[in-house]
């Protein structure tokens, strides 16, 4: 119990507003306890299941959230679909869009109208079909003999031909399996009911051999992406290879997604990421940068001043080199863990925005997680949907907090409704409207309440200001990282449907056609005819990355 309850007494509370006080506090610990009984209810609960389940008894049933009767969904759903509905205004008519293949006119014989019956217009009808079929060809080869040379001759092969299974087949069955998720088994399967006999070894094979191209054009979009993109954005989910749990990291911007699945999710790994996971491995770098981080991390005069005499300035080093070199001259800092983790962190970002290999980032926007931090040169924007879940999850007890908490959130969204006019303000506007901003977002989110939890979110918020209204400066900025929370889903279906991979070879073409296939949706590209002019190395189509810089521009 808190101390402030503790020495109430009710017989010296003879003001009224020493009377208001103390009943606020007295509510407030009454919500706080509540909430955590829910939070002990709810781990008794889950210790109860896993116990049951010991005893090799059934578990405690988990039922979907409630629907709405009307609408067919639940709370989260009509939230999430209320925040993608946000800011989009009318598509119109799909019928333009549509590409046409074949005309037909449909008409009446002239015997079946009236005499006086004139043609006035034709009605556009459009019907939208696909055809998935068989194409075994037997090629009859010519075979001679010459009886005086004693050699044989056979006829020349057509230029499609390029072994038993087409072109078609090697780029349907990445397509298939990289975007449908679908397993060789099922591709298997798929092909034996169209009269295509395959193995799912052949399968592996199409998915893994001759995909270079693949993993090269991935690094290639994202050096070009990130290099014109006015921002990027990231996010991480967990990802298995062959048991052993990894990190995948989706980087995108609005023309471009890339996905690398890496070791852990430390921050050195998102610089691996970022930096299209290059083969010499990561670098380290003793400059003026990473002195500044040192210090920024809290690391001690003294180690500080061992460093400068161990390395000298601008001196760039592998990582494995670093920390084979430090475990040796300076094992008391290489002992340290958690401070030689801060060293080698401050290291690897010296050396991330000095080099000139690959671009830095200058606007990063994720979901505040810390080992996105410190990683942009420039700016480091927040999700204002991330921040609002503080928020959401709330749930009062008391109906004056009920109420307090309604006021706020709604108070939260008019300012972001704000936010989106600016973003689609003229340059006058905007350099009208950023002061008025800046005081709105002082007056919403200073305010204290009665109800001391959302106190705390609002404090949360203004801490994180700089950050959420990075847009003010940057409009073309999203005001939410949903592009790269729906990239992750793609990971997820992944691990729902395969589970992990079974190998480094095979995460790494996955996450390159993920890379190829996302990039191309986005660019509007047809990611099978794409996907079938590399695997034929006819090489007709224009790179993807070149087509990134051209969205860009």
């Amino acid at each position: 119990m808190k101390e402030s309850i503790k020495h109430i007494n009710p017989l010296t509370l003879k003001d009224v507003a020493v009377l208001q006080e103390t009943l606020v506090l007295v509510l407030n610990v009454l919500e706080e306890q509540a909430h955590q009984l829910d939070r002990q209810k709810q781990e008794i609960k889950e210790l109860k299941d896993v116990i049951n389940r010991l005893k090799k008894e059934q578990g405690i049933p988990v039922f979907p959230p409630k629907k709405d009767k009307e609408t067919g969904e639940s709370e989260e759903e009509e939230e999430s679909k209320a925040i993608r509905k946000r800011g989009k205004g009318n598509k119109g008519s799909k019928k333009p869009r549509i590409p046409i293949d074949r005309t037909e006119i449909c008409v009446l014989d002239k015997s079946d109208l009236p005499s006086d019956a004139v043609l006035k217009y034709y009605d556009d009808v459009i019907q939208q079909d696909v055809k998935l079929i068989r194409e075994n060809v037997l090629y009859k080869v010519a075979v001679y003999y010459s009886a005086s040379l004693g050699k044989t001759y056979r006829g020349e092969m057509p230029t499609e031909y390029v072994g038993e299974f087409g072109l078609n087949i090697r780029s349907l069955t990445q397509m298939f399996h990289h975007y449908c998720d679908m397993t060789r088994s099922k591709l298997m399967g798929l092909y034996k009911s169209l009269g295509v006999l395959i193995s799912t070894g052949t399968i592996n094979n199409f998915l893994l051999q001759q995909t270079e191209w693949a993993i090269k054009e991935q690094r290639e979009i994202l050096r070009i992406g990130i290099a014109n993109s006015p921002y990027t954005q990231i996010d991480g989910t967990m990802s298995k290879e062959r048991g052993v749990r990894k990190a995948t990291q989706m980087i995108c911007g609005e023309y471009f997604s890339i996905f690398y699945t890496m070791d852990n999710k430390s921050r050195l790994e998102v610089l691996r990421a970022l930096l299209g996971k290059p083969e010499e491995g990561l670098q380290v770098a003793y400059n003026e940068k990473s002195i500044s981080l040192l210090k920024h991390f809290g690391v001690s005069q003294a180690d500080q001043l061992s460093l400068s005499k161990l390395f000298q300035a601008e001196q760039v080093i592998s990582l494995a080199n670093f920390r084979a070199h430090m475990e040796q001259v300076a094992p008391s800092i290489y002992a340290k863990k958690n401070m030689f983790a801060r060293i080698t962190e401050s290291m690897a970002l010296g050396y991330y925005h000095s080099q000139d290999d690959f671009p830095v980032v200058q606007s990063l926007l994720s979901d505040d997680a810390p080992e996105y931090k410190k990683i942009a040169a420039v700016q480091e924007p927040l999700c204002w949907v991330h921040d609002n879940r503080h928020y959401k999850k709330l749930v009062p007890k008391i109906q004056i907090h009920y109420d307090i908490l309604e006021q706020i959130q709604q108070e939260y969204w008019i300012f972001y409704a704000q936010l989106l006019d600016y973003k689609e303000s003229t340059n006058l506007e905007q350099a009208l409207l950023k002061p008025i901003l800046l005081v709105e977002f002082d007056r919403v989110f200073s305010q204290q309440t009665n109800y001391f939890q959302v106190n705390t979110c609002l404090e949360r918020t203004l801490k994180n200001k700089k950050e959420l209204l990075a847009v003010l400066d940057n409009p073309a900025l999203p005001l939410h990282n949903n592009a790269a929370e729906l990239e992750a889903r793609r990971v997820v279906r992944k691990r729902d449907i395969s589970l992990h991979t079974w190998s480094s070879k095979g995460t790494e073409v996955r996450d390159a056609f993920m890379s190829i296939v996302q990039t191309a949706a986005r660019l509007n590209v047809s990611a099978l005819e794409y996907i079938k002019d590399r695997v034929s190395q006819q090489y007709e189509m224009t790179p993807l990355a070149t087509l990134v810089q051209l969205a860009y521009t």
